[in-house]
């Protein structure tokens, strides 16, 4: 991503917006989706290892303060990668699942669903008349295939070699994401300005990195032992609406402080729950990146067992 000082211009849009924050010192807990997932939408993290199935989830607490919850994905609802994370998807008041060609996880990384299939389903989720909303999308991102992952009006950048290529599908489906992400942003800002009473914000964070011959000349995500640094260094976005700005401007200079803090995206549990003013005795506000309480010098020793902020000062 441009937005993070690549050398190609992968995010026109998102770098041309004023109204996000971009947080720069984020990783995942682990080197897949399963596992990070499970960990960003329940209360397991890598220190308390809580079983996923013995642990309360978003949608639990977001029901429990009489929130409308909604699932929406480009993501298979089946597959050995998707059963866990739709079990949890199917506990929403509103389900949509728009890539249902594909019918595996593997079937769904050979074929293509694009992410933009998703903006209909959001945009009846913004015109829902609750009064509060937790809405989900999970897309699909930038997984391989990459070449995959985006209409051919994105296919931009190109390569020579089998290795240059590969480069170049990735980073076109990077460019892609800068214009689904920039489309939901400002559907959402869209929507605050038809309703300016509403306190609205959204999160975008990936739920792993991908290592496209950064490190050890590998492909992919699924790294064995002590994974590279790239297959867990991810971005972390927030977008408020004027009127959350206004309602709570010191939550917002918390959170601009904070933006270059270590975290670990296995603490957005507790970051939602205080992002959305939801007192609940799940709550550490030490784990909540925008607390003023958030505890920054957490040793991030992750999934591979080793201290990742370690690791990269050797490097």
């Amino acid at each position: 991503m441009s937005l993070y000082k690549y050398r190609k211009e992968t995010n026109p849009k998102l770098k041309k917006r004023n109204d996000i924050i971009v947080f720069d010192n984020v990783v995942s807990p682990y080197s897949n989706t399963i596992e990070t997932v499970m960990s960003i939408i329940t209360e397991s993290n890598l220190e308390n290892k809580l079983p996923f199935h013995e642990s309360k989830d978003l949608i639990d607490v977001f029901h429990s303060v009489g929130f409308k919850t909604f699932w929406l994905s480009n993501q298979p609802p089946f597959g050995w990668a998707e059963n866990l994370i739709s079990s949890i998807g199917s506990k929403t008041t509103t389900q949509s699942f728009v890539n249902t060609l594909n019918n595996s996880s593997y079937e769904s990384n050979l074929n293509a669903s694009y992410d933009e299939k998703l903006f209909e389903p959001f945009a009846e989720a913004l015109k829902d008349m609750s009064p509060k909303k937790f809405i989900v999308l999970h897309l699909m991102g930038s997984h391989l295939l990459y070449d995959k992952r985006y209409p051919k009006e994105f296919d931009v950048f190109k390569g020579k070699t089998e290795e240059s290529q590969f480069i170049a599908q990735y980073d076109n489906s990077i460019l892609y994401n800068d214009f689904v992400i920039d489309r939901l942003f400002h559907m959402m800002k869209s929507n605050s300005i038809k309703n300016t009473k509403q306190i609205a914000s959204a999160i975008y964070l990936s739920d792993h990195g991908e290592n496209v011959y950064d490190e050890d000349n590998t492909l992919g995500h699924h790294a064995v032992g002590t994974f590279p640094k790239s297959n867990v260094e991810i971005p972390l976005l927030v977008w408020l609406s004027p009127t959350f700005k206004m309602s709570d401007s010191t939550k917002v200079a918390t959170m601009k402080s904070n933006k270059q803090k270590p975290f670990v995206s296995d603490d957005i549990f507790h970051t939602i729950l205080d992002l959305n003013m939801i007192e609940s005795p799940l709550l550490e506000k030490s784990r909540s990146l925008f607390n003023v309480e958030f505890n920054d010098k957490r040793i991030r020793v992750l999934s591979d067992g080793k201290d990742y902020d370690k690791k990269i000062r050797k490097n």
